[in-house]
């Protein structure tokens, strides 16, 4: 189990990414990467979980946000949790947590997003460099 300063650490990265000002994304990256491996441990599936995130500017047809993203087209994490909002409860999902109800996984669902959407920073005004 992670110790309680890298859980810090790692909370500290995450919330880095809300209240980007002045940091550029790219600056951000290194510090998440370090502290996701540090609480998460430098395990196989963490390794290749932090090799596919990457904080960075995204634009949508919304205003640019920096946001916490996964793979090589820069998805936003929230718009992967909200796209599978109402989705069925995964096999495995189930088969770990029989007692869970379609309405439980889908508070599940919704409480991850909201989360993701918390740390994506204010949206950006201006033209912003990663």
């Amino acid at each position: 189990m992670a110790n309680f300063s890298a859980k810090n650490m790692f909370l500290a990265s995450l919330v880095a990414i809300a209240r980007q000002s002045s940091t550029l994304p790219g600056e951000l990256n290194a510090e998440f990467r370090q502290a996701f491996l540090d609480f998460g441990s430098e395990t196989e599936d963490s390794a290749s979980a932090v090799d596919r995130l990457l904080i960075r500017q995204v634009n949508g047809s919304h205003p640019s946000v920096i946001a916490l993203t996964v793979g090589a087209n820069a998805v936003p994490l929230a718009s992967v949790t909200n796209s599978a909002e109402g989705s069925d409860i995964p096999t495995g999902v189930r088969e770990d947590f029989p007692e869970l109800e379609q309405a439980d996984w889908d508070a599940v669902l919704r409480v991850v997003t909201l989360i993701l959407t918390a740390l994506e920073s204010e949206p950006l005004l201006a033209a912003g460099s990663e």
